[in-house]
């Protein structure tokens, strides 16, 4: 009742705090040098599966981790939405990973029909809306 979220930061606060890492450091090891990378030393979805075929048991356990932290946060949409979901769409990047893909699964194709859509959809979307806004059909939002 008395905690900030679901994750322990008491380590971030205090690199924070104890000089050793500056405000862009810390910015840094926020947004891309953490997940796959912080563990594994690189972001191939190549690589890594390569490692785990080749019985890397901690990439194994990585991935697996993973795909457990991805099937929650679809469990919690699940329950948002009181079970009525029509589908599950998986996408991105990460999509192409079976091992992923299929520890996503072993926990929630039971909840809705699943869609996988491997790729980097997110840049298509943003270009598609940036074409919106210099087409006049959508106004660019602010926020400040």
């Amino acid at each position: 009742m008395i905690r900030s979220g679901s994750l322990p930061l008491g380590d971030i606060v205090e690199m924070c705090f104890n000089g050793e890492k500056s405000k862009e450091d810390m910015q840094s090891l926020l947004t891309h040098c953490g997940g796959l990378y912080a563990h594994l030393k690189t972001t191939s979805l190549t690589e890594i599966e390569r490692r785990i075929k080749e019985g890397d048991e901690h990439a194994k356990l990585i991935m697996e981790a993973m795909g457990y932290q991805v099937a929650k946060c679809i469990g919690e949409m699940h329950a948002v939405l009181k079970g009525e979901v029509d589908a599950i769409l998986i996408t991105g990047e990460l999509a192409h990973s079976t091992i992923l893909v299929r520890k996503i699964l072993d926990h929630v194709e039971n909840f809705a029909p699943t869609f996988i859509y491997p790729g980097d959809n997110e840049t298509k979307a943003m270009a598609a809306s940036a074409l919106r806004v210099i087409k006049g059909e959508m106004a660019v939002k602010k926020y400040e």
